[in-house]
């Protein structure tokens, strides 16, 4: 690896006097940039002696330094949109530290340009320097999120809309070459935009190597069981507890602007005393000790998980919101793995003597991930937020089910079952998500298990 450069480096190139030279290599020393690669090293230098001129500028007056300030300035853009275009020629270090170094400059610039962003001149923005910051705005967002468990039901839908917004992703896989992530690679934008890495939750070098680099983290993995699981702890809390801990620490230590945990209502309602006359909002919470006890095994772990995150946020500073969604249904975009919700759904459609009349809440995966990136994309106090967009008894579903698809075998008797309750999504309203009808998730949904081959037809 190539030495870190000495102050006289830079002057003997004429970039900078003594003085800058020594103070830009005080602040990058101090970053810890001398342990990266030589393209990220390049790249933060270039940048930190840049701004360390600006400052200097900003001491003196007069037409001429204004104009160098300016010229300053718009060198640091154009620097900045480079390093997004050599951004996968780094190590995970050099990431890490240009993140850094990128996020305090646009921070900067912002600064700069707050006073008079429509006018040209002293204080303002030339022509060049506001085309070139707003392609910086996008490019440095496009390379910029991560999801984790991206070949899940949610998360592919969710690297679906992100591609579709001209986002970069990071997804975080178990087997990145495995077919069954093909449906991800098959994605519009995938091929220029969507990068699969090797990550285990629980090995926290992996999660750090796929975060690095990372504006926004949506931390969307977690084990959602089918069937009754053998061994609980090992299959679900330890997955779901600390390797939301080690996404957390890894989105600390990557200098991560945003992460949305995608929680679930299971983590609020579940409790034996919760009021059925009120409208439940997000101050509820799951009660664990009962969760334990009639070995609800995911909703502890959801609650958990959970309010271990938020309490992280309170902790470190780090910017941590949280989202808990129903019931998801809609459209499946992998149809070689069959999720626990389009489970309950084709059980509906499959039949059978009895069957229980639990209350659902239901939110279409379509208007779910609208709502995850609403909610990483509006920076309000808001540090959670319920999404679910009807909420309709089985008995109900069945008759509404049955009036679009009349052919199906559908239960024949339905045991009652003393839980409705009534989940507010106001919250995420204000911030202007909205939902579409019932009936079309159902039949979205009804005609991908067909497609896919997961349901028989009429």
């Amino acid at each position: 690896m190539k030495e870190t450069p000495t102050w006289t480096d830079w002057k003997e190139n004429q970039l900078l006097d003594e003085k800058s030279a020594g103070l830009c290599m005080f602040i990058g020393v101090s970053q810890g940039v001398n342990q990266i690669d030589q393209v990220a090293e390049s790249l933060v230098f270039s940048i930190l002696i840049s701004f360390v001129m600006v400052c200097l500028l900003r001491l003196h007056r007069g037409m001429n330094r204004q104009r160098q300030m300016q010229g300053l300035i718009l060198k640091c853009l154009k620097l900045i949109e480079l390093c997004t275009e050599r951004f996968d020629e780094m190590s995970m270090k050099g990431r890490v530290a240009l993140n850094v170094v990128v996020l305090e400059a646009m921070r900067f610039w912002k600064k700069q340009s707050e006073m008079r962003p429509d006018r040209c001149g002293p204080n303002g923005l030339q022509k060049d320097e506001r085309r070139i910051s707003e392609k910086v705005k996008i490019s440095m967002a496009a390379k910029a999120v991560c999801v984790t468990g991206a070949g899940g039901f949610v998360a592919s839908w969710l690297v679906k809309l992100l591609l579709s917004k001209g986002y970069t992703v990071h997804g975080t896989v178990r087997q990145p070459g495995s077919g069954k992530y093909e449906h991800l690679l098959k994605l519009d934008g995938a091929s220029e935009n969507l990068t699969l890495f090797r990550a285990d939750l629980l090995n926290y070098d992996s999660i750090l190597s796929a975060i690095a680099g990372c504006a926004a983290v949506f931390h969307v993995a977690s084990p959602v069981p089918s069937t009754v699981v053998p061994n609980p702890q090992v299959e679900l809390i330890e997955p779901a507890v600390q390797g939301t801990t080690n996404v957390l620490q890894a989105c600390l230590e990557a200098k991560v602007q945003r992460v949305v945990f995608v929680s679930s209502v299971s983590a609020i309602c579940i409790c034996p005393n919760i009021p059925k006359d009120k409208v439940i909002d997000e101050s509820y919470w799951s009660d664990k000790d009962y969760c334990k006890k009639t070995q609800n095994w995911y909703c502890y772990s959801k609650t958990e998980a959970e309010e271990r995150a938020l309490d992280f946020a309170k902790r470190t500073g780090l910017d941590v919101v949280s989202i808990c969604p129903s019931l998801v249904l809609g459209p499946i975009l992998q149809s070689t793995t069959v999720n626990a919700s389009s489970l309950v759904l084709s059980k509906l459609l499959k039949g059978g003597d009895s069957f229980e009349n639990k209350t659902r809440w239901i939110v279409d995966v379509r208007d779910l991930v609208d709502a995850i990136l609403l909610v990483n994309e509006k920076h309000e106090e808001e540090r959670r937020y319920i999404c679910n967009a009807h909420t309709i008894k089985a008995r109900d579903l069945t008759e509404k089910l049955k009036s679009i698809y009349p052919s199906y075998k559908y239960p024949s008797n339905f045991t009652e079952v003393d839980d409705y309750l009534r989940l507010s999504s106001e919250k995420l309203e204000r911030l202007g998500w909205k939902y579409r009808s019932l009936e079309e998730t159902l039949i979205d949904s009804v005609e991908s298990y067909r497609e896919a081959g997961l349901l028989q037809s009429e």
